[in-house]
């Protein structure tokens, strides 16, 4: 018989805080509440997770075992800053994109890094991304730098702080969260340019080194976060023309194509997409093929709205689910919805509910959400050029167009980090009500239009292009050309 249940009836008196637990002298415990803290973390992963079997078998994740692997580092853990990074390690086994550990007022302070006044990000005046000409191994490039540096975009990574690429990759990846190694790169592409209380400090120094193909430079950081000048999109095409910038997109012209730089899904999405469909109404644009570039979208909400927009066909949405555990009652007080109370009623602990429309925001609880088309719409066809930078409401609209057929991806799979609801709570030292850090987990699936589980499982592209060094000036591109192409006749 498998050793969970005793673990959770073990730490019953803890959940339900009737338990005085023994009495600890600084912020980091003693070895005894420390072990309690870990596990209460460890039994509330096992009952409330809403775990990807896709994903763990794509990371070589097993969450109970890598989690216990850890125990006696948490128990170990000497100073407040060495238990944060523990607890952090502890999080991210689950290997999900949107979890991570943050302080709280009158918990556990993560460490100064090296050199820096305060805790406060600190930026370095160049731009890294990964490369994937040799995928799965991990490789960077320097994007752009400041003139002063003397760095040519496009000059390889060969070290960071004296660590090989593969070495630094091993030694951060602990401490970040992601749901797919290719998204994985693109953190740590921004990691290493930031200094910052996400990793340890001993991996970090008070400048950033890096050893580069033909030499080595020592970039300082500065407290304000360099500004990134917001180049004409236009360049990415050539011939076309910038017509239209509003906070959620560009929109760009080419003979028939209209071309969408899409960059996020925010506060300002609905009014944005009401003036692209009137701006395309009075321009005469809706007859046109759509190439919309999610490369760099934020997420937030309202990818089956715009797609309403960008299609004519009827196409199926993506799903939520829901795993019941202890959180239920807090969880319906917090984010009190049909949905939920749809969810819960009637489930037992441990349950995974739905599926349903996702989190009823584009139907109700019974229907099969099929999707139709907006009156006012673009007739022509739809191209999307997708990249691992992206993700959340970015995957769930790739997965849509990829599994309805609405339309062609090209390039590289999305981030794949969507879920549906995430629980985030403070940590408090069992058995009182000192706070230790805060700590989240995904407690629901998205699931795609073909019913997989989204999360560590995005579409993958009808047209697969890697994003390198040698094409990073030229990707969007050539994405654009690849997916104006006809396809390769099926075998």
């Amino acid at each position: 018989m498998s050793a969970r249940p005793f673990l959770v009836l073990a730490l019953l008196p803890f959940l339900s805080g009737t338990c005085e637990a023994p009495g600890h002298s600084d912020r980091a415990g003693s070895p005894a509440t420390r072990a309690a803290l870990f596990d209460l973390v460890s039994a509330w992963t096992l009952i409330r997770e809403a775990r990807s079997p896709a994903k763990e078998a794509a990371l070589a994740v097993n969450v109970e075992h890598d989690m216990g692997r850890l125990r006696d580092t948490v128990i170990g853990a000497q100073t407040e800053e060495d238990l944060f990074y523990a607890l952090s390690r502890v999080s991210n086994v689950r290997r999900d994109g949107h979890l991570q550990v943050r302080p709280v007022p009158g918990g556990l302070r993560p460490a100064v890094p090296p050199g820096a006044p305060d805790a406060n990000p600190r930026f370095a005046p160049l731009e890294i991304h990964p490369d994937f000409s040799n995928w799965p191994n991990p490789a960077f490039f320097v994007a752009s730098a400041h003139d002063s540096l003397g760095i040519k975009p496009g000059t390889s990574v060969l070290s960071v702080f004296d660590d090989s690429v593969g070495a630094y990759v091993n030694r951060v990846t602990p401490f970040i969260a992601h749901s797919t190694r290719e998204n994985l790169m693109w953190r740590i592409a921004e990691l290493m340019t930031l200094q910052s209380s996400t990793i340890p400090p001993q991996l970090q120094a008070a400048e950033l080194h890096l050893n580069l193909a033909g030499h080595s430079v020592q970039v300082p950081y500065s407290l304000a976060e360099q500004p990134l000048r917001r180049e004409d999109p236009a360049r990415h095409y050539p011939g076309a023309l910038t017509e239209l910038s509003r906070a959620s997109f560009d929109l760009m012209t080419r003979d028939s194509l209209v071309i969408l730089k899409w960059r996020g899904f925010g506060d300002k999405f609905p009014e944005d997409l009401q003036y692209l469909m009137e701006f395309a109404g009075d321009e005469d644009l809706l007859d046109h093929t759509v190439v919309l570039d999610v490369t760099e979208s934020t997420g937030g909400r309202g990818s089956v709205e715009l797609l309403r927009r960008l299609t004519g066909r009827e196409f199926i949405a993506t799903w939520s689910t829901l795993r019941v555990s202890d959180v239920r009652p807090r969880h319906l007080s917090a984010e009190l919805s049909e949905w939920l109370e749809v969810s819960y009623g009637g489930a037992s602990i441990g349950e995974i509910v739905g599926p349903v429309p996702f989190k009823l925001r584009h139907a109700g609880a019974d229907s099969l959400l099929t999707v139709t088309p907006s009156p006012e719409r673009f007739r022509g066809g739809l191209v999307v050029i997708s990249g691992s930078r992206a993700g959340s409401q970015v995957d769930q609209l790739v997965a849509m167009v990829a599994d309805n057929g609405l339309g062609r991806v090209v390039g590289m799979p999305t981030g794949g980090f969507s879920n549906s609801w995430e629980w985030h709570e403070t940590l408090l030292w069992p058995g009182t009500s000192d706070p230790v850090v805060e700590y989240g987990w995904s407690i629901g699936h998205t699931l795609r239009p073909d019913g997989s589980i989204l999360e560590g499982n995005p579409a993958q592209p009808d047209v697969y292009l890697a994003y390198t060094a040698q094409n990073h000036k030229t990707y969007l591109q050539q994405a654009l050309e690849l997916a104006l192409q006809p396809l390769p006749e099926q075998d």
